[in-house]
C-alpha cells in the first residue's frame, strides 16, 4: 500500500446506508438490547457471537434438509434472528461506548460476508436437498 493509500485509509469515514422498513420496525428492540450490554464488553465480542449464531443457523438449516427435522428449521430461524440482532447491536454498542474503530468495522463486515455466503449456501441446500 502506498503512502497516499495509507493516508486515504486513515481519513476514511464510514457512512451507513439508509434504513430499510425492517430496520425501522426493529430499531427500538435493538436499542433496548444494546442498552443491556455492559460497557466493558468489546463490540467485536458481539460480532463474533452473531457470527457463531449465523453459522449455527446455516448448519441447522442444512441438517434439517438432510434429516427432515422441523425442529432444526426452528433452530435455524432463531439463530438467524439472533445473528441479525447481534449484527445490529455491535455498531450501536461501539458508538455508544466510544469503542468504534476501523478494525471493528472490518471484523463486523468480514463476519457479515462469511454469514452471507453460508446463508446463501444453506438456502440453496434447503431448496434442493439433492445438493448435499
Amino acid at each position: 500500500v502506498t503512502d497516499a493509500g495509507i493516508e486515504r485509509l486513515a481519513a476514511h469515514k464510514h457512512v451507513p446506508a439508509d434504513y430499510t422498513p425492517l430496520d425501522y420496525m426493529m430499531e427500538s428492540f435493538w436499542v433496548a438490547c444494546t442498552n443491556c450490554v455492559p460497557a466493558w464488553i468489546s463490540p467485536n465480542v458481539l460480532s463474533v457471537f452473531g457470527g457463531v449464531c449465523g453459522s449455527v443457523s446455516a448448519a441447522c438449516s442444512v441438517s434439517a434438509s438432510v434429516f427432515g427435522s422441523g425442529k432444526l428449521n426452528v433452530c435455524a430461524a432463531v439463530c438467524i434472528f439472533m445473528y441479525m440482532t447481534f449484527d445490529a447491536m455491535d455498531g450501536k454498542h461501539a458508538r455508544q461506548t466510544g469503542q468504534a474503530t476501523p478494525m471493528g468495522g472490518l471484523v463486523d463486515h468480514g463476519i457479515d460476508a462469511f454469514i452471507a455466503f453460508t446463508t446463501g449456501v444453506s438456502m440453496c441446500v434447503t431448496v434442493n436437498a439433492e445438493l448435499t
